[in-house]
């Protein structure tokens, strides 16, 4: 929401980014004076009547930012992690209905807080996501045939390649797996080589900047950051460094974009323009404008969305993200942990994230829940970041009335 001035002027979130429509023409009062600045007996006076600003209508659900708001602050506690943050949107239409940073500060008293606090990080800041990004990694490899879901993939605990050596969590690797098994066991060396030798970088980056990572996808919130894909050709040792993008490391994502990308698997392909203003209406309460869905562009086919929604389900059912199960729902998710950078080098901090969607079969929420600097011996996001994803889509899909199934 942000917050207004002493001057009711807007300095921060929407009241600032709409502030052209929501600040109003202020009233005015001309009279006839003396030399003194006295108004002068029967003189002259006119006076122009105040006109209030635009009303704005958003797309956020107050029951399900309550929900997100307490439940990120318990996952962030439970984490002893710095900060944290999430989104919950609609992957058909790009509505956030809920979006919240975890500690916040409360704009009534904005002074009282450093200026950093204001920051809405799910829009502003830019992150590596780590295994997060294998979901578009493989939906570049599905799309352009050089796999399927089923190609059998080498996953050993190290790979050497392009002059460096890329390590699996699992430190004896898994061996011989399908594209879906690295999936749901988000294997590095796996992806290292699907990424960099059979996609190659150039194919890689397009489809990146495709799903919306690298640019502004335009929300209507002040501040929003690019993230960062690299150029491909740019550097020596471009095998490697594809190799690592592959699986998350090298390139930086909003959490917007995450959340509009794996969005757009949901949506059967196609990217949509996350926005948070639903109507524009006059102090009277006349709409002056409805805003519509935005399709930006078709990013996979039906069918490679499916294979991925398939795979991301194996993920939450005996992956790496099975504390996001949620009873009488299918979950389709993908599990991130990845390494902090700090003054050019890898810290020891870590970055849980979880990303993912429910009901499987027929998609009405797509979450995003990302835990700074988890403080426990496990940072993985499995283990921190899908539990508090399962309690708000649990939440979540009981409040929208979407029924559990028996057989879920």
């Amino acid at each position: 929401l942000g917050f207004t001035g002493l001057d009711n002027q807007g300095l921060a979130g929407l009241e600032f980014y709409y502030e052209s429509l929501l600040r109003g023409v202020p009233g005015r009062h001309f009279s006839e004076r003396d030399p003194r600045g006295r108004a002068i007996p029967g003189g002259r006076s006119h006076v122009f009547d105040a006109v209030p600003g635009h009303d704005l209508l958003l797309t956020l659900d107050r029951v399900l930012q309550y929900a997100v708001e307490q439940e990120l602050a318990r996952g962030v506690a439970a984490a002893r992690a710095d900060w944290g943050l999430a989104i919950l949107m609609r992957p058909q239409t790009g509505e956030i209905l809920a979006m919240a940073t975890y500690p916040g500060f409360d704009p009534a008293r904005y002074a009282d807080y450093l200026p950093r606090a204001y920051r809405n990080r799910a829009v502003t800041d830019q992150f590596e996501p780590g295994s997060t990004l294998k979901l578009f990694t493989a939906a570049a490899a599905l799309e352009e045939g050089v796999a399927t879901i089923d190609t059998v993939l080498d996953g050993p605990g190290q790979l050497r390649i392009g002059g460096g050596i890329v390590h699996c969590y699992n430190p004896s690797g898994y061996g011989r797996i399908t594209l879906a098994e690295a999936i749901a066991r988000s294997c590095n060396t796996a992806f290292a080589y699907l990424g960099s030798e059979m996609i190659g970088g150039p194919t890689l980056a397009r489809y990146l900047q495709a799903f919306g990572f690298g640019g502004r996808l335009g929300i209507d919130l002040p501040g929003e950051g690019t993230g960062s894909v690299p150029t491909p050709g740019r550097i020596t040792g471009e095998t490697l460094r594809w190799a690592n993008v592959s699986f998350g490391q090298g390139v930086a994502v909003t959490p917007v974009q995450l959340a509009a990308a794996t969005a757009a698997i949901a949506n059967g392909g196609v990217l949509m323009r996350p926005y948070v203003v639903q109507t524009v209406r006059s102090p009277r309460g006349v709409v002056i404008e409805e805003r519509q869905p935005t399709p930006l562009r078709r990013v996979i086919s039906e069918e490679t969305a499916r294979e991925l929604t398939q795979a991301m389900e194996m993920v939450v059912a005996q992956g790496t993200g099975t504390r996001a199960r949620i009873p009488g729902y299918r979950v389709a998710g993908k599990t991130g942990t990845a390494q902090i950078p700090e003054n050019g080098v890898y810290s020891n901090k870590r970055l849980a994230s979880f990303v993912g969607f429910a009901p499987a079969e027929a998609p009405e929420l797509v979450g995003v829940v990302m835990l700074y600097d988890v403080q426990q011996d496990t940072p993985e996001g499995g283990r921190w970041a899908a539990p508090v994803f399962a309690e708000i889509m649990d939440r979540a899909l009981k409040h929208l009335g979407i029924p559990p199934r028996p057989d879920a």
